[in-house]
C-alpha cells in the first residue's frame, strides 16, 4: 500500500494512492464513454462514495443532489435509499497532474528527511570512532 498524504483545495487527502488513482482513471474512462457531463453515482463508476467524497472536497467533483434507487438487504428485502449523485466540474488531466504533483513533493519531502537522517547519523558515527581513536581502542570495524 502506497499511503500519501496531499493537500489539494484545501483539503488533506491522507490515504492510498493507488485507490485514488484507480478512481481517477475510473472517472476519465466515464467521461468518456458518457458524452456529456452528467450527474453520475458511485456504482455508475464503480467508485467507494468515501473516495467520491474526498474528491469532492478536492473539488474535481461535487455533489449535486441525490437519487433514489433499490438495494437489496437480504435475499427476500429491498430497500428504497438515496444516494448521492455527483458531476465532474474540473479537467481530470489536469487534476490528476497537481495531484502527481503533491505526491512527487510527498516523496522528495521524504527523501530529504532520510538523507538528513543519514546525515545526522553520519556526524554521530564519525565522533563515536574519533572517541575510540583517542582512547586507543582498536574496534577491528
Amino acid at each position: 500500500m502506497k499511503k500519501i498524504e496531499i493537500f489539494i483545495n484545501g483539503h488533506l487527502y491522507q490515504g492510498n494512492y493507488d485507490i485514488l488513482k484507480d478512481a481517477l482513471d475510473k472517472l476519465e474512462k466515464y467521461r468518456k464513454t458518457s458524452f456529456l457531463s452528467k450527474p453520475f453515482i458511485a456504482s455508475e463508476v464503480e467508485v467507494n462514495g468515501a473516495t467520491l467524497g474526498s474528491l469532492c472536497k478536492m473539488g474535481l467533483i461535487t455533489k449535486v443532489g441525490e437519487r433514489k434507487v433499490w438495494c437489496q438487504i437480504n435475499e427476500d428485502t429491498m430497500k428504497l435509499q438515496s444516494i448521492n449523485e455527483y458531476l465532474i466540474v474540473r479537467d481530470i488531466d489536469y487534476f490528476k497532474t497537481e495531484v502527481n504533483k503533491w505526491v512527487a513533493r510527498h516523496y522528495a519531502d521524504k527523501i530529504a528527511c532520510l538523507k538528513h537522517n543519514i546525515r545526522i547519523a553520519n556526524e554521530e558515527m564519525q565522533k563515536v570512532l574519533l572517541e575510540i581513536a583517542e582512547m586507543g581502542i582498536e574496534m577491528g570495524i
